[in-house]
């Protein structure tokens, strides 16, 4: 049984492993995901066998499960690395389901792959699927990890830090350098963040709305004034795919029972491009755009510099 879930919606649950059986935990983040193996093993008590799925082959596996009595004292299995194992084990660990629900078994992934989805199709595993937020649920994130991490921010620093930060770890990284330098009982200023956190992001969703509304001039000379790092162009343009895409897409937002401003200004934008070819046009830029930014082609900056020209 398949439950998939963002991250505060999981620990909200209690999410209990059962004495016995098989269990998968897909996780898309590895900071979240050791949150997550920290509280099964608060949960659960007792001792397992910790051991990385890529470093065993099928005779371990079936002397720890065919052959009874030998290990029968070792219930408790956590597998880590569960993508990671080679073809022929995953093999052997589907055709083995039924051997190992007599003893505690957890299955840790960090995505979806061939493996997962054969647990899945076994009715007795279950699998909690801890899913990534989108773009626009990056408060929501920010807030629950906030929380885990005991700190209280006041609204102005968590406006600061919310245009500063995208990715859990950099999330992370930064509510830990506050709580290295607040001082208990004195008030954590915004001026002392800043010193402490740069804002060095990308805006992803005020570029991608300069582009979804053709205003070109003001877009290409923001990234020319910017100069991020190539990661950061690479981001931004993977970025601008994925909404270009939905503002071609006509359906998107359109069974959504509650929109968010994003979704709306998509809807707006959308108005704005009548000729769909030049939509797809526009994403197969952002594309070559995105190679050239993975590759760290030093012809980046003159590609943007021309595009900028052309439109000014």
């Amino acid at each position: 049984m398949l439950s998939s879930l963002l991250p505060w919606e999981y620990f909200e649950q209690s999410c209990p492993l059962p004495p016995e059986g098989v269990t998968a935990l897909c996780c898309y983040d590895p900071f979240i995901e050791r949150m997550a193996l920290s509280r099964i093993e608060r949960q659960r008590g007792g001792t397992w066998q910790k051991i990385s799925l890529k470093e065993v082959g099928n005779q371990w596996f079936e002397n720890r499960f065919l052959c009874r009595g030998l290990f029968d004292q070792e219930e408790s299995y956590l597998f880590l690395d569960a993508h990671e194992a080679q073809r022929p084990l995953k093999e052997k660990v589907l055709s083995m389901v039924e051997q190992m629900e007599k003893k505690c078994v957890l299955f840790v992934f960090q995505r979806r792959e061939y493996l997962l989805e054969g647990l899945q199709k076994h009715p007795k595993v279950q699998i909690w699927n801890i899913k990534a937020p989108s773009p626009w649920q990056k408060d929501k994130l920010f807030d629950f990890l906030s929380a885990k991490m005991n700190l209280q921010l006041p609204s102005p620093v968590r406006t600061y830090l919310l245009d500063c930060v995208e990715e859990v770890q950099e999330i992370v990284n930064a509510l830990k350098m506050i709580k290295i330098h607040a001082s208990p009982g004195v008030p954590l200023t915004l001026e002392l963040v800043k010193g402490l956190v740069k804002s060095a992001r990308v805006d992803l969703f005020k570029l991608g709305h300069l582009y979804g509304e053709r205003k070109f001039a003001l877009f290409y000379g923001e990234l020319l004034q910017q100069d991020f790092p190539y990661d950061e162009y690479r981001n931004l343009f993977s970025f601008l795919q994925g909404h270009l895409i939905k503002i071609y897409d006509p359906s998107y937002g359109a069974n959504k029972e509650h929109r968010s401003r994003y979704d709306r200004r998509i809807e707006e934008e959308r108005k704005e491009w009548p000729n769909r070819e030049e939509i797809v046009a526009s994403i197969q830029k952002m594309a070559n755009l995105e190679i050239m930014a993975k590759e760290k082609n030093p012809l980046l900056q003159g590609k943007l510099r021309a595009e900028y020209v052309a439109f000014i």
